[in-house]
């Protein structure tokens, strides 16, 4: 995680696979910190990370598997700027990761904007959906 550092460029989002292991988190506090100064904008990691109530405050999105109080180990394998499947979906580099409470999603560049047109068209009928619950509570009133 730590070589990672010289290769963010602002807007970048770390997709790290853990392979969903338990027993160490991937990153803590500092090391989100430190993706935060050297413009990375979040990460998503297939693993645990540590200190979640300190990375939450400091507002830099991590979404990981879980939280584990076991520190990351400072060395082991891993590969920079190339795929890596998380969640069984493979990340490219360049692909568009977004990610919310509910989850995260990988879009790539080339069916963004197929991706924003739908995403326009869910927000539309939902924005329906509110209005006529909120005219039932009206009635119901």
């Amino acid at each position: 995680m730590i070589a990672a550092l010289e290769h963010i460029r602002p807007g970048d989002v770390l997709v790290i696979n853990a392979f969903g292991f338990e027993g160490r988190a991937v990153i803590g506090d500092n090391l989100a910190q430190r993706f935060d100064v050297f413009g990375a904008v979040g990460a998503i990691v297939d693993g645990y990370v540590r200190d979640g109530a300190i990375i939450e405050r400091l507002g830099f999105p991590v979404f990981a598997r879980g939280l584990t109080p076991a520190g990351p180990f400072k060395n082991g394998p891993g590969t920079i700027g190339e795929s890596v499947a998380i969640g069984g979906v493979v990340v490219e580099p360049g692909d568009i990761v977004v990610a919310d409470a509910d989850g995260v999603i990988v879009i790539p560049p080339h069916r963004a904007e197929e991706a924003l047109a739908a995403v326009k068209e869910i927000v539309a009928r939902e924005a329906d959906l509110d209005a006529e619950v909120e005219t039932l509570r009206r009635k119901a009133a």
